[in-house]
């Protein structure tokens, strides 16, 4: 896994490479039990994941942040879909009861060689250049988290094949 940040005084790019199909990372991506897991940067956890993955569709997902237990909320609107290739919405978060500025996200998936995919967010627009700082922090986090569970995901899977076998 390699990864870079791209970063404009008002957007924000983040690039990851990782070594999967297109398909596979986009489905992980998706997958609202893997998310769980890995959505959230250091110190928070998801609590609550939903999405209507298609356009006019909305998404939401509750972070609690250890060890205080604050819940935080994201919320936005998917503007397109287009599997395994990427997916467009918007991003805002809610703290009480108040809802912050939409961010419009770009999710994109690039297979660039068999089994490779590059992972590009590209989210605009931010107020202030440590609004975007923010942001670009959670994001490396919150990939790290990711590619740490696709590997956990792939080892488990290799165990339960080997198991398989062997009985």
């Amino acid at each position: 896994m390699s990864h870079s940040t791209v970063i404009a005084v008002r957007e924000l790019i983040v690039r990851r490479h990782y070594d999967f199909p297109c398909a596979d990372l986009y489905k992980a991506w998706i997958d609202l039990r893997l998310s769980l897991k890995w959505w959230g940067s250091e110190g928070y956890v998801a609590t609550h994941v939903q999405i209507d993955l298609r356009p006019g569709g909305s998404w939401s997902g509750r972070f609690r942040k250890l060890p205080a237990a604050t819940e935080y909320r994201a919320v936005g609107i998917i503007h397109e879909v287009v599997p395994n290739t990427r997916i467009i919405y918007t991003f805002a978060w809610e703290e009480m009861g108040e809802r912050g500025p939409d961010t419009l996200v770009i999710l994109s998936f690039a297979e660039i060689a068999p089994a490779r995919t590059r992972l590009t967010i590209h989210q605009r627009p931010f107020r202030t250049r440590e609004e975007r700082d923010d942001y670009r922090d959670a994001w490396e986090q919150t990939l790290d988290r990711f590619a740490a569970c696709l590997n956990d995901d792939q080892r488990a899977m290799s165990n339960d094949n080997t198991r398989q076998v062997a009985e």
